[in-house]
This record gives C-alpha cells, structure tokens and sequence, in this order.
C-alpha cells in the first residue's frame, strides 16, 4: 500500500488596526464605552467570524442598560443565521459568522437605559473584512499503485479550513468526486475500485482500496475559499498492473488409483477475485460425475478439484484460473496417467468365492511371469476380499 501525504501546515495570523493579534476561526474587538464616542477599528478576512463587543462595564450596575440596538450604518441589525446578539452582564455582542467582503462597514451599538443615566455614549467598531491570501499549490506529487494493492493519499490543510472555514472536497480529472453513502465516493470503474473520504485529526484522507487500472488520474483535495477562490494538492495517481503468471507443475498418477486431487491456494493473493475456473486442455470443467470441483479457506481461495476414476485418457494439461480483473493468476498442473500393467503381468481376477463364516468373500489373481512379478512387484499372486 502507499500512504501519500501533503503535511502542509499554514498559520492563519490576523492583525488589527488596535494592535490585537489572534489565531483560529474568530476575532474579537472589545469597545470600552463611556462618556465619549471613539471610533475602534478590527480586520479580518472572509470565512472567519468576527466577533465586536461593546462594554459600559464601568457603570457597575448591570440593570443600568436594559439593551443594545446595533446598527450598518444607518440601518438596525436584526438576528439571522450568521448575525446574532448576546450578553453577558454589561458587554454587549455582536457576532458575524463566515464574514464576508460585504460586511466591511462602521458598526454602531446604541445602549437602551435604565432611568436616569448620564453621559452614556453608543459604541462604533469600524469592520474591513479582507479576501485571504490563498497559498501557492505545491508541486504535484506523483504515486503509484499495484493492482489489487491499496493507497492513502492525505492532505493537511487544517490551519486554514479552521480559520477561513473552507469547504473541502475530493476530485478527479478535474471532476469532483460525488458521495455514494458512508463516506463512499463514486468511481467510474468495472472492477469496483473503492474511494472512502474522512477526516482524521484534521488531515483529510482519501483510501483507495481494490486498486485496478482505470483508476488512475490526477487526484486532488481542494479547499473552496468564501472568495470563490480555491487551493489544492495534486496527486498524479498511476496503476501498476503485475504480469499474468502461469507456475507449472508436473505429476505422475498410477491407473490404479481411485481418483486424484489437484489444489489452487490463492491465499497469499490479498485480493478479491472476479472470476474463476478450472480448464483441462484449453476447456472449461464443470462439476459432474467425473469432476468434483470445491472451495474452502478464507474468503473461498482454497480451490480443489478431484478426478474420479482415473484413465489413461485423464492425462493433459489442467489449470486453476482466477481472475483478479485486470491480473489473472494461473496454476498448471501436468498430469500423466500411467497403465497399470499389473494387468498384463498377472491373470484375471478369480471370481469372488461364497461368504464365509465371518461374512466376506474372496478373489485371487496369479502372476504370468514370476520371475518379472517377483523383480517388480515382490510376489507372485495377490489376494482380495471384500464384505458379503
């Protein structure tokens, strides 16, 4: 597998004319309000949320000022879903969420008295929403993938997405890459590639599991600036496609077995497999009475077939195919048969006699040539019984 990382790290800084310095997604200006009105100045950039305090803390009594009215210009504010107002005790505030270019203006906060208070003033920040400066992309970074294998391209971008509040997403091709549930993004791909996207301790993390060719592109996480303006890590994704293999065995049966069995383990392949089968001479077998075909093993890679019944006419070429979709792993097994010449060194079976006292029944056969039975086979008859 390869894990691919961007470890980009950028601190947003932001500055004010009052000299307040910060980090993160909000500024702050506070206002001290009292006998005289003075202009307060905050910037910040698009994205953040900028957050202006009025205070008449100096009056003590907090039931003084029942309220604050706060005003753009000449026009009253109302709460919607990024202004809101709040209060804590004679600190009045006014929030904007996502700041955008358009709020730049002089902000006024009119206190509402309690009796008879004098000399109390409004309040006045005057805001400059500014565009951020979007960082130079880095060099595209090129990985490549074994089919079958897995990868992990990871971007940080986490500093800025905090302070801006940027929208990320995945792209392909220069196409953005659509959900398809749990995390999932959808691929174009007949293999199944599957793309999961999370975020993982503030790096964003694009797993690419079931890697086959068609998949490869040019990967990015982009970041969507409020502006419009976007920043984003490029990773030049390609696939590496493994030769087919063909491993070869050569195996000698006997005619006089019963059966035989050839085994396909595909275990040690981490992969899922697409198609398979086993073939003698260039044909397809299927389960019958001569051929029983199995599996077992994790994920049914143990692959078995046993021929029943063995014959001189069972020899050829047999081969366990399994196809990864684009690799295909082969398994060829060269089979001979050879005769059983117990049947021309020794005569026929005598037929099987009455059952016994013990219930079975008996055969013998008695060699033609004893001085070759006795060379090849150690005897010169052979006894065979069988249950009644």
């Amino acid at each position: 597998g390869i894990n691919a990382e961007w470890p980009l790290r950028r601190e947003a800084v932001v500055s004010t004319q009052s000299g307040h310095y910060g980090r993160g997604a909000l500024v702050m200006m506070v206002v001290l309000c009292g006998v005289t009105a003075n202009n307060s100045y905050l910037t910040t950039y698009e994205g953040r949320e900028a957050r202006l305090v009025c205070s008449w803390s100096a009056l003590g009594d907090r039931d003084l000022i029942s309220g604050v009215q706060w005003f753009k210009g000449a026009k009253r504010l109302r709460s919607t879903n990024r202004i809101k107002f709040e209060r804590s005790g004679l600190n009045f505030t006014l929030v904007i969420k996502e700041a955008r270019a358009g709020d730049s203006a002089r902000y006024r906060c009119a206190p509402k008295t309690v009796g008879k208070v004098d000399r109390v003033q409004d309040g006045a920040v005057v805001l400059t929403v500014r565009e951020p400066q979007v960082p130079k992309p880095p060099a595209t970074r090129n990985v490549s993938l074994y089919s079958g294998s897995y990868g992990v391209l990871r971007c940080n971008f986490s500093a800025a997405v905090q302070a801006y509040n940027l929208r990320m997403f995945w792209s392909r091709n220069g196409n953005r890459l659509q959900p398809a549930g749990d995390g999932m993004l959808k691929v174009n791909n007949k293999y199944n590639t599957r793309l999961k996207a999370f975020n993982e301790d503030g790096v964003d993390v694009l797993n690419i599991t079931r890697v086959q060719s068609g998949i490869d592109g040019k990967y990015a996480c982009v970041y969507k600036y409020p502006s419009g303006k976007s920043f984003s890590m490029n990773f030049n994704v390609s696939v590496i496609v493994p030769k087919t293999r063909d491993l070869v065995r050569n195996l000698t049966w006997s005619e006089t077995n019963s059966q035989g069995s050839l085994l396909c383990n595909l275990t040690a392949i981490n992969r899922e497999i697409v198609k398979f089968h086993w073939e003698k001479d260039g044909k397809e077998l299927k389960n019958n009475n001569k051929y029983l075909i199995s599996e077992t093993g994790s994920e049914n890679k143990v692959k078995r077939i046993t021929i029943k019944d063995l014959e001189i006419k069972d020899e050829g070429a047999y081969r366990c195919v399994a196809s990864f979709g684009d690799y295909v792993a082969a398994l060829r097994f060269n089979i001979k048969i050879e005769k059983d010449m117990k049947s021309v060194h020794f005569s026929p079976w005598t037929p099987f006699s009455v059952c016994d006292n013990q219930n079975m029944k008996h055969r013998f056969r008695t060699c033609i040539d004893e001085e070759v039975c006795l060379t090849k086979y150690g005897n010169t008859y052979e006894y065979d019984r069988e249950k009644c």
